[in-house]
């Protein structure tokens, strides 16, 4: 029983480790742009990229921020201010409603 235990708990920690590409292949709105290529790089190294659609443009700069101290607190690369500023302006525009 405590093997089957430790086996899923090494599991589930190392999903963060997951390349990008394995996680998920959700097709992003303007797949080309600066925004979606920033989805794939910081929202992608932890889980799957969610759909642009889930949180309205008022909420996704309070996401974007609390990720960003997710990423702080788990010592991964954090984005820069400018990096920021696009891929919240890019969630923005791709918002529910």
């Amino acid at each position: 029983m405590r093997k089957l235990f430790v086996l899923c708990l090494l599991s589930v920690l190392s999903a963060c480790d997951i390349p990008s590409q394995q996680v998920s292949k959700v097709v992003l709105p303007e797949p080309g742009s600066e925004g979606a290529k920033m989805m794939q790089k910081y929202c992608a190294s932890c889980h799957a990229p969610p759909s642009t659609t889930v949180h309205t443009a008022e909420e996704w700069p309070n996401v974007i921020y609390r990720m960003q101290e997710r990423r702080r607190m788990e010592a991964y690369e954090l984005m820069s201010d400018e990096e920021v500023a696009v891929l919240v302006g890019y969630l923005q525009r791709n918002a529910k409603g």
